[in-house]
């Protein structure tokens, strides 16, 4: 009966355990997912920027 008990106790920490892991791999994707998002606005921006500046280039002349 005591070993049964025990068992039970760590299986639950195991599940506890492994739960925690798995929101910590959620939140790491999602905190992935945000940096892409900003990253690729960021990008966007930057490309836009360059061509309204080689526009105005090509204008002057």
């Amino acid at each position: 009966e005591y070993k049964m008990e025990n068992n039970k106790i760590l299986e639950r920490i195991n599940a506890e355990n492994n739960s925690s892991r798995e929101k910590m791999q959620q939140e790491n994707n999602r905190s992935w997912e945000k940096l892409a998002g900003i990253g690729f606005v960021v990008f966007a921006i930057v490309v836009t920027g360059l061509i309204i500046i080689s526009g105005n280039k090509r204008d002057r002349r």
